[in-house]
């Protein structure tokens, strides 16, 4: 087995991995901390046989049987377990779902937030203070200089993907995620206490919105120089969606494009125009000071509600949307983002907060401070077997779905080629 200081996994890489590959230049480069970078699905096996971490930096943590995750403790019953919380801004139907769901996350698990609205909500779901990172967003962090350097620009993009860089583009980040709720997860979001009506409801919200999105969508791409790009969620196959366009409208106009590579940053810096359902995308788009609507062509359930909506314009019909494609700059995000700022971004640098408070968590010190009034076999009955046996057990186990990470596999080559890009970014600045 081999000691490593810090285990850093990641599960979608468009949301993730810019400020991995960061975070471990700054450990290694200021601290001489080691930290390796791997998928917490696709190399769970790997991890689990060959390495033995002091910090385990996990992309969620809401419960200690979720997949890989209760393996890793098991495995890893000493290492200290921080939580980064990709997701924070929840809307009505998931704030019981992503809640920490037993003592073992409540207490044993430091959390980070994003701001005072999540250090509220963790503290009233019975985690305490002393175990919660109160910093910002790390990727609202990205749309500054000199990170925001690093991204692939408008000519770049237009080259790759065969867009048209003289006219306006128009990129659209959807979040229908409902319409494509695996059964999987719909008897998981059960058990956990979502009413299965509720969930059903959802649904056809999700899918009679995306039909009404997808033909004005198709109407959009008629206007005279513009180009639509139109990007499914993380865990949704660009297949999916491409097919769910078919079956509706047939084949795609050719300014109309489905593209689910690069980041959500790339495609905000370089568009014009950013519209999307509720992604938190636009907020980003926000920050980075582009026009942005959210497209509401059915009307937006109490479940799904969540407070930022009401800084943003919303465009409820067919001849709205096409005006907004056609009168670029003319939906303002000012109020959107002068919220995002002060809620997430009002103490200095998220990014190096981070890399500064992962390397406090490499002494002793600082370790000692988590709760530790129970022991890990009172909060994990039975961990405690022979190696070998756990060995084999995790042999037999499949982690990985291709159907929801189509897009978040690599491997050491592609972290060393990005640490050197992100290397080359951060020292050139001036």
């Amino acid at each position: 087995m081999k000691n490593i200081s810090i285990l850093w996994l990641v599960e979608h890489l468009a949301r993730e991995m810019d400020v991995a590959c960061i975070a471990k230049y700054l450990l290694e480069e200021n601290y001489g901390i080691d930290v390796t970078i791997k998928h917490i699905y696709l190399h769970a096996n790997q991890l689990l046989q060959k390495y033995n971490p002091q910090i385990i930096v996990y992309p969620f943590f809401y419960k200690k049987t979720d997949l890989a995750i209760e393996d890793f403790i098991k495995k890893w019953p000493d290492a200290v377990h921080f939580n980064l919380a990709w997701e924070q801004l929840h809307y009505k139907a998931h704030l019981k779902i992503k809640a920490p769901q037993d003592e073992f996350v409540q207490k044993r698990v430091i959390h980070h937030a994003w701001g005072k609205f999540y250090r509220d909500f963790l503290l009233l779901n019975h985690v305490p203070l002393k175990n919660i990172l109160l910093n910002g967003n790390p990727i609202y962090q990205l749309y500054k200089k000199p990170y925001r350097n690093y991204f692939k620009d408008r000519s770049e993009l237009a080259k790759k993907y065969k867009l048209d860089n003289q006219v306006k583009w128009v990129f659209i980040p959807e979040n229908y995620r409902w319409a494509f709720l695996p059964h999987s997860k719909i008897e998981k979001f059960s058990r956990e206490g979502l009413n299965r009506a509720i969930i059903d409801k959802l649904k056809i919200f999700s899918e009679k919105s995306l039909v009404k999105l997808l033909k004005w969508c198709k109407s959009a791409s008629q206007l005279p120089d513009t180009e639509i790009i139109f990007r499914p969620r993380p865990s949704t196959r660009q297949s999916l969606i491409q097919n769910f366009y078919q079956n509706n409208f047939g084949a795609p106009p050719k300014n109309l494009h489905f593209i689910k590579n690069e980041s959500v940053r790339e495609w905000i810096i370089s568009s014009d125009l950013i519209l999307s359902s509720i992604s938190t995308s636009l907020i980003e788009a926000a920050i980075a000071g582009k026009s942005a609507y959210i497209i509401e062509p059915i009307p937006i359930p109490d479940l799904l509600y969540c407070n930022w909506y009401q800084y943003i314009g919303h465009i409820k019909t067919e001849k709205d949307f096409l005006l907004a494609c056609q009168k670029i700059g003319s939906g303002s995000s000012n109020r959107l983002k002068k919220w995002a700022q002060e809620e997430m971004l009002n103490n200095g640098d998220p990014i190096w907060k981070l890399a500064d408070f992962c390397a406090e968590l490499t002494s002793s010190k600082k370790i000692n401070k988590l709760d530790t009034d129970n022991s890990f076999t009172n909060i994990m009955p039975g961990i405690f077997f022979p190696l070998t046996s756990l060995i084999n057990r995790f042999q037999e186990k499949q982690y990985f779905n291709q159907n929801t990470h189509e897009m978040d596999q690599f491997n050491e080559a592609d972290i060393k080629g990005w640490i050197n890009n992100w290397k080359e970014v951060l020292n050139n600045y001036e």
